[in-house]
């Protein structure tokens, strides 16, 4: 996995307004990013699609609101195999690269992992 994730981790803060994050997230190029509480701890995880769900105007709303909560991790040293199982079993699209508590250390999507298939890199 540390062979494929991305280690420029774009973040969005619990209190950051959807308004800001959905134009953010187009910004970067990205369809979702960890969410971080006032103290920089990775508090859930945010997508394009969780913002278009939003039952209200979306400056109303803040990313804490939408968040999934549910942070699904991976080891650094992971296959990419594990790593689809995973994305699989838990219905994610993204997963966090960490290798203890603390920030993370990258993310892995799922494109990552079709790339990496594609590419025939499935091994670590």
């Amino acid at each position: 996995v540390r062979e494929i994730m991305n280690r420029d981790v774009f973040t969005v803060g619990e209190d950051d307004r959807l308004s800001s994050v959905a134009w953010r997230l187009n910004a970067e190029l990205v369809s979702g990013a960890p969410v971080r509480d006032r103290h920089g701890n990775v508090t859930g995880i945010l997508s394009k699609t969780d913002i278009v769900g939003a039952d209200q105007p979306l400056q109303m709303m803040r990313a804490a609101d939408v968040m999934h909560r549910d942070i699904w991790c991976i080891d650094p040293d992971e296959s990419v195999v594990v790593a689809a199982e995973l994305m699989t079993s838990k219905g994610a699209h993204r997963l966090l690269v960490a290798d203890g508590p603390g920030a993370p250390l990258g993310i892995v999507t799922a494109m990552d992992v079709v790339r990496a298939v594609a590419e025939g890199r499935l091994a670590g």
